[in-house]
């Protein structure tokens, strides 16, 4: 049977579906994580926030079915579980990692081969090896840390901080640390001062986002728009909890102030190059004195004004009565 493909410009915007997906995952997929992925695969397209009692009402299925799927999806590895929310695997991207295989067989007989040539690296996944997995670590993992030191040239501190700063509160799936790796690699980490640098920064962030959310009652994880934005307040601006603060109370009675409103503040601030709360407080007062003087300008003029017209219609109005009396005699 052949499919003719529809030549028809379409209404609304397409979202894209794996091949990997469809040959490998879907034949074996349940009916309700089949259709909570292809939900998600839009949420992600358009950067849509949603509580999982919502995703349930849109997608038809009860609040047990939809939990019970993120579990099945998470153990396949097709999405991540983070502390922001939900990521979606790049399944192509994974599948190519799947089929790589280094020229020799990546396991314990391998590391012995090379025992002398990669005395250091042997060390730092043995020691993984005991810290993270009690001295039992798959197959599956070995071949991992190899390519990921191989294709990202992480050093071997680098690569036992990363393991540190994941497993640092419950054993995560490897597609998790790959995520991590693939992010930190991304970033230019290759040194454990590299690394460290980027975890302060990641912690920096999430309380910060967390602070933000507080202070604005959100209860929905920031789309990554928002993130960008709050991102960039703290790197880019050097802006700490005390500066986002002086900006959310400045609008806390404003209508719709949305991230870019306050972003248009914080940005103004910067390029002010005002960096302390006590700077930002004079640069406002002054800004408030300015508008206040402005307004009893213009308050005087339009005082001035009605004066003058006050004093012409009495003028007429003494015109008219004089004639008036003039009239009668």
């Amino acid at each position: 049977m052949k499919i003719i493909k529809n030549k028809r410009k379409n209404i609304f915007a397409n979202i894209n579906l794996s091949e990997v997906f469809i040959l490998k995952y879907m034949k074996d997929m349940p009916s309700e994580a089949l259709k909570l992925y292809i939900y998600l695969i839009y949420l992600e397209t358009n950067q849509i926030n949603i509580e999982l009692e919502t995703i349930a009402k849109e997608i038809n299925i009860s609040l047990k079915e939809i939990k019970a799927s993120f579990d099945y999806l998470q153990e396949k590895g097709i999405i991540i579980m983070m502390e922001e929310g939900y990521y979606l695997v790049d399944l192509q991207e994974k599948e190519v990692m799947e089929l790589y295989t280094p020229k020799v067989t990546a396991n314990k007989d391998m590391l012995e081969s090379n025992q002398k040539k990669n005395n250091k690296r042997e060390k730092t996944i043995n020691d993984i090896e005991s810290m993270y997995f009690a001295g039992n670590m798959k197959a599956e993992w070995y071949k991992k840390i190899i390519f990921w030191f191989e294709k990202y040239n992480f050093s071997n501190e680098a690569m036992l901080g990363i393991f540190s700063h994941c497993f640092s509160e419950e054993v995560k799936p490897i597609a998790y640390v790959e995520t991590v790796v693939k992010s930190m690699a991304d970033k230019g980490v290759i040194t454990i001062g590299d690394l460290s640098k980027q975890i302060v920064n990641y912690d920096k962030k999430l309380k910060i986002i967390k602070f933000v959310k507080t202070e604005l009652n959100l209860h929905k994880a920031l789309t990554k728009p928002q993130e960008r934005i709050v991102e960039k307040w703290i790197f880019d601006y050097e802006y700490d909890k005390e500066q986002i603060k002086l900006v959310i109370d400045k609008t806390v009675n404003a209508q719709n102030a949305g991230f870019n409103y306050l972003d248009k503040i914080i940005t103004e601030w910067h390029q002010q190059g005002l960096k302390t709360v006590e700077e930002i407080l004079q640069y406002e007062k002054e800004n408030k004195e300015k508008i206040e003087e402005k307004k009893k300008e213009k308050n005087s003029k339009k005082s001035t004004n009605n004066t003058s017209s006050n004093n012409i219609e009495n003028r007429e109005q003494r015109k008219y009565e004089d004639f008036q009396v003039f009239d009668l005699f």
